[in-house]
């Protein structure tokens, strides 16, 4: 009778069966159904790179959002007072309407040149910026009065 001996376990027979009850447990379990739905090869690296792509989205989105309302509040600004602003610096200074003189004059000094009331010039110039003034169209005559016989004040 041949007795063949037994060869002690070896290690790669034990460590065969420890990934086995592993992956017999994981098998029973309901985290199996979550990650292989989520997961091809059950990395977590996928769920990251979802969450990732979905930061930087939200990021783009918010951005394009934030300069559509700026657009949609601030049009009137662009298209309409900056041009008219423009235009009303044009024309006081570059007009011409009164000879080579332009109207330069704060309101105090206008105030301290000119014949005319108080009340009139309080409610008729209104500054604008600075050494820029506006005025109502009934002061128009005087005020060309005042520059044709006073000459260029400044």
């Amino acid at each position: 009778m041949i007795v063949s001996k037994k060869s002690p376990p070896s290690k790669k027979s034990s460590e065969a069966g420890l990934p086995r009850r592993l992956l017999e447990r994981f098998s029973a379990s309901s985290l199996k159904f979550s990650l292989v739905q989520a997961s091809s090869d059950l990395s977590i690296l996928d769920f990251d790179i979802s969450f990732s792509i979905t930061f930087v989205a939200s990021v783009v989105i918010e951005i394009l959002v934030i300069i559509c309302i700026m657009v949609s509040v601030t049009w009137q600004v662009l298209i309409v007072s900056v041009p008219a602003m423009v235009a009303s610096i044009y024309i006081q200074y570059a007009s011409g309407s009164y000879g080579s003189t332009t109207i330069t004059l704060t309101s105090k000094s206008y105030l301290r040149t000119n014949s005319l009331r108080m009340k009139e010039i309080a409610h008729g110039i209104v500054e604008k910026q600075p050494r820029v003034a506006t005025a109502r169209p009934e002061l128009l005559a005087d005020q060309k009065f005042f520059f044709k016989n006073h000459g260029e004040v400044g």
